[in-house]
């Protein structure tokens, strides 16, 4: 063979080759080197029509991402590139905006700079209306009181140590926090790590199903050393659409690992008043109903309401036919509690999406802010003789704690620092005040002396919150996860005396008469958040309140 015949024969096979590499990586064989994964939201995810969606994926490609397509049942809605060059990854969130109701299939798609493109990343969100209520039962669903699964194993790293996060507390908002639609606000957790690895600087939270409520898809975290704690915030709005809203988030490795324990923010937005129809012609000669009186003596009850459009205080005397609005505040008042002599409402009035501790008189006048504090101060309870007030606070460690001041704001004493323990009442006899407390790692009744000694627990049973002392002092009634219950002021006798109507559906926030032949509360047991009444012994279930907008968080006197 000639030297000419050898170099053309070197020739044809090398053109060979390169045409035969050429067609391995042709768009239809290559595909393999191209993926996508959606992080956020959860498949089954339940979302509001008008409201925007962040859909949160990242792409890898070994020659480089040239964009990530975004399509919502089957249409490209949007198309993304990487902010600089090609990288080999790129996170990237797209933002989606429903406006039909039904279910919505997503998918994220991404391609190469060859043009080479990755299988489709897919999830089903629902989409309801705005103004409908949002079902919470779904990916990550919990009850009021924080997270109460428990947490999953630790994940063990190729370094052989382990990453593992837990629930610590709520510092701010904690679940069941009422809301004015489209209210911004920012949600704190403590969180320990609770693996033996340490967390860097890449570390992050991510949203992982439920409600997003306009928050980001992650947020980054600061280093935590293994056994350390740290304070996670995101920046959040409520939903305009009425009803419970639960988000689910979780902490995720910057090897992209998600672990530890799901963190939930738990909020209710209240539905609006509706305007109800009134005849037009009423007969001279029909007589009109007469008020039916609520049982309990000649007390009043103020109350939360939201028939205004916002949350106010109200009173009402004998029924709610025509309650007095005490408050006009753009923001959420909330909490109310009356002076032992009635001249006086402690309230909880919030600003910035945190509250303070505001007094005023009981026709709504003189309203003072008492606490002033950059710290979360709520749920005020007066002491039996009106010249001390409780309330919650986290101004000393971030975590919710009682607290004890004097009635025009000096003196503030620190009465709890183990666990969170929230929603005080002092005894009538003023020596002593129950509690709320997840110190044993379940909310829970406590009591303790005035001065904060002689913490005991009184109930053993999980969620157990919102105590009430008898006006005679020898009975706390409290709400828990199946509904309504009463005991001695030592936790004997227990007593059940309603039952939630269903999943969700809480008997909450119970409180005596002033002649204790009733306990009034609020529940959704109708479908509306209205006030109820029901007897000592858990009979004459009455329905006390009919507005169409909630009614909440009474205190009678």
């Amino acid at each position: 063979m000639s030297t000419n015949t050898k170099n053309l024969l070197r020739v044809g096979l090398a053109v060979v080759f390169l045409i035969g590499a050429a067609l391995a990586c042709a768009p239809v064989t290559c595909q393999g080197a191209v993926s996508v994964v959606i992080n956020s939201p959860l498949d089954g995810s339940t979302v509001v029509a008008g409201q925007e969606v962040l859909v949160d994926s990242t792409a890898t490609a070994a020659a480089g991402v040239g964009r990530a397509e975004l399509s919502v049942n089957g249409a490209v809605v949007r198309r993304d590139i990487p902010p600089s060059g090609n990288p080999t990854t790129f996170r990237v969130s797209q933002p989606w905006t429903p406006t039909t109701e039904g279910s919505a299939v997503i998918s994220v798609v991404a391609f190469d700079v060859n043009g080479n493109s990755s299988d489709a990343a897919s999830i089903t969100l629902q989409v309801v209306a705005s103004g409908a209520v949002v079902p919470t039962d779904g990916p990550g669903t919990a009850v009021p009181g924080g997270p109460t699964e428990t947490s999953p194993p630790p994940v063990t790293t190729e370094a052989g140590c382990t990453l593992g996060s837990a629930y610590v507390a709520d510092v701010t908002i904690p679940d069941g926090t009422i809301m004015s639609p489209g209210a911004g606000f920012v949600k704190t957790w403590r969180v320990k790590n609770s693996g033996t690895c340490d967390w860097d600087a890449g570390f992050q939270l991510i949203f992982v199903g439920g409600a997003q409520m306009s928050g980001p898809a992650s947020v980054l975290l600061p280093a935590v050393a293994a056994g350390g704690q740290t304070d996670v915030s995101v920046n959040l709005t409520a939903p305009t659409a009425y009803g419970t809203h639960k988000g689910t988030w979780r902490i995720r490795a910057d090897d992209g690992t998600v672990f530890g324990t799901n963190l939930i923010v738990l909020i209710e937005v209240p539905a609006p008043a509706t305007d109800t129809p009134q005849p037009t012609d009423v007969p001279t000669d029909t007589p009109l109903p007469t008020v039916t009186p609520f049982g309990g003596g000649s007390g009043r009850i103020a109350y939360v309401s939201f028939r205004d459009g916002n949350a106010e205080i109200y009173v009402m005397g004998e029924n709610d036919a025509a309650p007095a609005r005490l408050t006009n505040n753009p923001e959420i008042d909330d909490w109310p509690d009356w002076s032992p002599d009635g001249s006086k409402i402690a309230f909880s009035r919030y600003s910035g999406g945190k509250p303070d501790v505001f007094v005023m008189n009981a026709d709504g006048s003189s309203q003072i802010n008492l606490t002033n504090n950059p710290a979360w101060d709520s749920r005020p309870s007066w002491s039996s003789d009106g010249s001390r007030i409780a309330f919650d606070s986290n101004r000393v460690g971030g975590v919710i704690q009682i607290w004890v001041m004097n009635a025009d704001s000096s003196g503030a004493t620190q009465l709890t620092n183990t666990g969170l323990n929230s929603g005080p009442s002092w005894s009538p006899g003023g020596n002593r005040i129950a509690f709320e407390s997840n110190r044993d790692g379940q909310r829970e009744i406590y009591v303790m002396n005035a001065d904060g000694t002689g913490q005991t627990r009184l109930t053993f049973t999980d969620n157990n919150y919102g105590p009430k002392w008898s006006p005679d002092g020898s009975w706390i009634v409290f709400s828990s996860s199946d509904g309504i219950w009463k005991m001695k002021g030592d936790g004997t006798n227990l007593m059940q005396l309603t039952t939630n109507a269903g999943p969700l559906i809480f008997d909450v926030h119970p409180c005596w008469s002033p002649d204790s032949t009733r306990i009034v509360f609020n529940s959704k047991r109708d479908g509306n958040d209205d006030l109820w009444l029901v007897k000592p012994d858990g009979t004459g279930l009455q329905k006390l309140t009919t507005n169409s907008a909630a009614d909440l968080n009474p205190d009678w006197r």
